[in-house]
């Protein structure tokens, strides 16, 4: 006797699986909703996160200790569709990097332009480069902080 059995391909299993998950972790997007790279020029460090079509109201920043976190609000569609795919992240998200020297939250800015966030952080005074004067033989010799020899 043949069995009649309704075949679902690999593709479709694995979607329903991800839409799945996706409803139970509605509230929060992944942790890579956002890509950002991090730059440390002189005195500071410059943060540029990718934020396509978020509106910077409801860009939230916040620096403690050396733990820059940021949170937005992905606006979802108003009107009730059928997805065939979906990978774009909806409602709040966080994202939180620690950075890796000490930082001056008074001398943050932040300016979202064209989707792209750029967070311009200075450095603690403490973790800047300083010159520091040392005897050799009774001579004056300059040293770059963070240099050997």
């Amino acid at each position: 006797m043949l069995r009649q059995t309704t075949s679902l391909s690999p593709w479709q299993l694995l979607d329903d699986m991800r839409e799945r998950l996706e409803r139970g972790f509605s509230s929060d997007a992944s942790s890579n909703a956002f890509p950002l790279d991090v730059l440390e020029e002189n005195d500071h460090l410059l943060v540029r996160v990718n934020l396509p079509g978020v509106d910077a109201g409801s860009v939230q920043l916040s620096l403690e200790n050396n733990t820059l976190t940021l949170t937005a609000k992905l606006a979802e569609d108003s009107e009730a569709k059928r997805y065939l795919y979906r990978e774009r992240p909806v409602g709040t998200v966080r994202r939180a990097i620690t950075l890796p020297v000490r930082l001056n939250p008074e001398q943050t800015e932040a300016n979202l332009e064209n989707g792209v966030l750029v967070v311009r952080v200075a450095k603690a005074p403490e973790a800047t480069a300083r010159r520091i004067n040392v005897q050799v033989g009774g001579q004056n010799r300059t040293i770059e902080a963070g240099q050997g020899g």
